[in-house]
């Protein structure tokens, strides 16, 4: 059995954004994140400290503030949204405009996703063996995840930022389904599953770092050892 580490900032922007999640795969991705910029705005305006995950991540001149500084401090819509776009992984709002109108989730994708930040390994391998390309497949929002950069919990939707006890077994469950452990996704700039999951606080305090980052060397030595690689 294994236990899933959520830190209370996480829960709390869970539970902040249920309904939206809950209703998501009903709404285009431009439809969920203007609504999702309007509940953080709604949310700041009425004083609940869950936007301060959000704010202090999203937001560079809001990152040294307290908690309590971030609520005292007005938030206008139009940074609620840029919030939202640099949370979602793109550059801008205008961005977001430009690349999400009319795109829907893949309610699959999205189920996998859920399963690797829960750590529902028997689930993720029925919905790999389901659809086997899941493995190499990228999130609809602009930093382009991979399953395997979930498990990271580092750069991606602030609400999916949790550590399952057996990450390790979800990144292998991955990898031997075909997933790349090279592969680049936007988060800052362009990171990998490995640099990202070296690099997350939540692994770090659910103790799982060193046992997934092990995984993850493994499947790029690997890689780089394979017939036709292009590494020295």
């Amino acid at each position: 059995m294994h236990t899933t580490y959520i830190h209370p900032q996480i829960r709390s922007s869970q539970l902040l954004f249920s309904a939206l999640l809950a209703t998501r795969l009903a709404t285009t991705l431009l439809e969920h994140l203007t609504a999702f910029a309007d509940r953080l705005h709604s949310a700041h305006q009425a004083g609940n400290d869950a936007v301060v995950a959000h704010l202090s991540s999203w937001c560079p001149e809001r990152i040294s503030l307290s908690a309590s500084d971030q609520l005292a401090l007005p938030l206008s819509v139009s940074e609620a949204r840029a919030s939202t776009a640099r949370e979602h992984g793109y550059r801008d709002w205008m961005e977001v405009g430009n690349e999400s109108a009319g795109k829907r989730f893949d309610p699959l994708f999205e189920k996998a996703v859920d399963c690797v930040v829960t750590g529902e390994a028997d689930m993720l391998r029925a919905l790999l063996t389901q659809r086997p390309e899941l493995a190499t497949e990228h999130s609809p929002f602009g930093h382009g995840a991979t399953l395997l950069h979930y498990v990271g919990a580092n750069g991606v939707e602030t609400w999916r930022q949790t550590a399952p006890s057996n990450g390790a077994e979800i990144a292998s469950i991955l990898l031997e389904r075909g997933a790349d452990p090279a592969a680049s996704a936007g988060m800052y700039g362009g990171s990998t599953a490995l640099e990202l999951v070296e690099t997350s606080a939540h692994p770090a305090a659910a103790g799982t770092t060193e046992a997934i980052a092990a995984v993850l060397r493994e499947a790029l030595e690997g890689a780089a050892d394979a017939p036709g690689s292009d590494a020295p």
